[in-house]
């Protein structure tokens, strides 16, 4: 078996070294772009964490002037009802018409 040549040897290892440094610049782009496929998805879900904080805050206003609303027809109604129970009671009108009037002011305030 006769030896092989310096320059051949040298080729052969050049070429192996190639491949290496092709092999660990491929995973290292691969590793890139998985570190920014996951940035991408915590900033949407972010971002959709926010919307969602946005839609809650904008139930909770619709749910308070809904009660409200119905806490305000719930008075009404039942100050008619107590004006009818107080009808011919002069005194018993007067104490009505000061609880509709607090209440009044209160849901001004």
């Amino acid at each position: 078996m006769g030896r092989a040549s310096i320059a051949r040897s040298l080729r052969v290892a050049l070429l192996g070294l190639a491949l290496v440094l092709a092999v660990i610049a491929g995973l290292g782009v691969a590793g890139l772009y998985s570190a920014r496929q996951n940035y991408e998805d915590k900033l949407a879900n972010a971002y959709s964490l926010q919307a969602s904080a946005g839609r809650l805050l904008a139930a909770g206003v619709v749910a308070e002037a809904s009660k409200a609303r119905q806490a305000r027809q719930a008075f009404d109604a039942e100050v008619t009802h107590a004006r009818t129970l107080a009808r011919g009671d002069a005194r018993s009108e007067a104490l009505v018409q000061r609880a509709s009037a607090g209440g009044t002011a209160a849901r001004a305030a």
